[in-house]
């Protein structure tokens, strides 16, 4: 099976070909390119161009997003967010403007709910990865250049590296079993690499796929 687990297409702005061709699974990122302070990026946005799809719908599941500084108390966001099918909450620090403090309820709540948490950030993670043990985190692809600090999370058995924007000649360097296939499309350009079939897979060991 062939799983993507980065893709933002659905959000307003963003307009390009599917792909859904060349996998059996994709998940929705909504993250918006550029920063903002906004509470859920294109969340809704997604789940509304999904709910009003009549082809491929079955091949899409959505991805979550949290800005721990909204106003909307996490439990009522990512609440509602959870009963319309999210698999997996996705953080970004940078774009968003706040610290790895600050995202404790965030990942108590995908702990509680068994879900992984996608990461973007160049902030340290070793504490929160040491204090959720039963939690996933995979870190999305643009931490690459900071290479020793990556290998670091990686000897932890719940961390995994997500492929978009990154390098084959880095990739070779880690081991396929923690490499979790995304193409970042269409904020990237679809690259078909030729190890997607080895390391697609790898996607079911920590998403529950209905």
């Amino acid at each position: 099976m062939r799983i993507d687990v980065h893709q933002h297409l659905g959000i307003k702005w963003v307009n390009a070909k599917e792909i859904s061709e060349y996998f059996d699974i994709i998940l929705l990122n909504p993250a918006y390119k550029y920063s903002c302070q906004c509470c859920v990026d294109g969340f809704y946005q997604q789940y509304l161009w999904l709910k009003n799809k009549n082809e491929n719908r079955e091949k899409y599941r959505l991805l979550g997003i949290y800005n721990p500084k909204c106003r909307v108390p996490l439990e009522v966001e990512l609440g509602r967010q959870y009963e319309k099918g999210i698999v997996g909450i996705v953080l970004t620090p940078e774009k968003h403007g706040y610290k790895i403090q600050d995202i404790d309820k965030v990942l108590e709540f995908a702990e509680d709910h068994k879900m992984p948490i996608f990461i973007k950030t160049t902030q340290d993670l070793t504490q929160k990865i040491q204090e959720f043990t039963h939690l996933t985190f995979v870190i999305l692809g643009s931490y690459y250049p900071m290479e020793e600090m990556l290998y670091n999370l990686l000897k932890y058995n719940n961390v995994f590296f997500e492929t978009s924007g990154v390098p084959e000649s880095f990739l070779n360097r880690i081991p396929t079993d923690r490499l979790i296939y995304g193409s970042g499309y269409p904020y990237l350009p679809f690259k078909n690499m030729h190890f997607i079939d080895v390391i697609s897979e790898n996607a079911l060991k920590i998403i529950s796929i209905h």
